[in-house]
């Protein structure tokens, strides 16, 4: 039988546990906790609130009339919580 993976770490003043089968065919145990630790520090530099220097605070902290631009991930992100 194929061997369950556990995967943790913290992230954003928590942290997360992933479980899942070790397949062929997807990346290794390492592999996988670098991009998924890469991935949540990516939205961590994007949509913290918590952070002064994250896109979403910056953006928060604009004060001009000219334009911010932002990621896409964020845009999406805001579009969303519009929608909702």
């Amino acid at each position: 039988p194929a061997d369950q993976i556990h995967l943790s770490g913290p992230t954003m003043g928590t942290s997360y546990n992933i479980k899942y089968i070790e397949q062929d065919g997807i990346p290794t145990p390492k592999a996988m906790q670098t991009e998924i630790d890469r991935l949540l520090e990516e939205v961590n530099d994007q949509m913290s609130t918590y952070r002064d220097d994250s896109e979403l605070s910056r953006f928060n902290q604009h004060q001009t009339s000219e334009p911010f631009t932002v990621s896409t991930q964020t845009a999406t992100v805001v579009k969303e919580a519009i929608r909702l």
